[in-house]
């Protein structure tokens, strides 16, 4: 090792300024970068191990280059963090600002009213359309109220109530809808708040005749349950639709039970043909 050589310690690349006599070491100085020229400047250390090559070293400038890069990753990644937020919250605007317009042009002053019912605390019912058990009337503070059964029986929050507006086959709409948690998540059911019994009755009753009317199926037994009335069309409708299911049922199954036996008969003919060759 002599004056001048350049030396590599464990994060900095060196100049030897003055080797050490027994060659355990050296006095060094760090090379630095300026236009694209590397010299030595800066105090002078003694340094003892000292290496060759030692390619993790950075110099000055690169040591430099390094941070800011880090920086500019970091920055980028932030900025691209505060991207995908702005872009979530404009859709979010839009879409909040769709319902707002579809509510707002679809607002009647009956609609208006049931808010104002709620407000005041007339609504004490709560008709569910969107159940999986059919129809349901269920008083407000227990549809409204989530228990938790995953353990043991427990008061969990209130559900969440929304007014909601969107499109249905190109119409607007603006419907209730009950969520099975307080903050929004969990599935979903359409309801009608009412302020008495009578009333959610009423409403069931307007549900199935739009729903019969439209031609989509609904739910005949729960209805029927409630004291609402099926409309004899709709009746004579599903009958038919069962007595030809049922035909055609028979008929395939007829027709299987011929290949079946058709089978049976020749493998019964195969064997007596065996038979009478033995």
């Amino acid at each position: 090792m002599k004056k001048g050589d350049i030396r590599y310690t464990q994060d900095r690349k060196v100049a030897v300024v003055e080797p050490s006599g027994d060659g355990g070491g050296a006095i060094v100085q760090e090379i630095y970068v300026e236009d694209g020229k590397e010299f030595p400047a800066g105090p002078t250390f003694f340094a003892k191990d000292l290496t060759d090559l030692r390619p993790t070293a950075l110099t000055w400038k690169g040591k430099q280059l390094a941070a800011e890069e880090l920086a500019c990753d970091k920055a980028r990644k932030a900025l691209e963090a505060v991207r995908q937020d702005i872009d979530i919250q404009v859709s979010a605007n839009k879409e909040h600002l769709a319902q707002l317009r579809i509510v707002g042009s679809t607002a009647t002053k009956k609609t208006i009213q049931r808010v104002l019912d709620f407000l005041a605390g007339d609504i004490r019912y709560i008709a569910v359309l969107g159940s999986y058990q059919g129809y349901e009337i269920v008083p407000f503070v227990e549809a409204i109220t989530n228990i938790d059964t995953w353990h043991f029986k427990r008061y969990d929050g209130l559900k969440l109530l929304t007014l909601v507006g969107g499109r249905s086959n190109g119409q607007k709409t603006l419907n209730w809808n009950l969520n099975q948690y307080g903050d929004g998540s969990g599935s979903n059911t359409t309801v009608i708040p009412c302020k008495t019994k009578k009333e959610a009755i009423a409403a069931v009753q307007t549900h199935i005749d739009k729903e019969t009317t439209e031609g989509h199926t609904v739910h005949a037994e729960s209805a029927v349950s409630l004291g609402c009335k099926i409309p004899a069309s709709y009746i004579t409708a599903r009958l038919a639709e069962a007595k030809k299911a049922k035909r055609e049922y028979l008929a395939k199954k007829d027709k299987d039970n011929q290949k079946r036996i058709a089978d049976l008969d020749g493998a019964i003919a195969k064997w007596a043909q065996i038979k009478e060759q033995t």
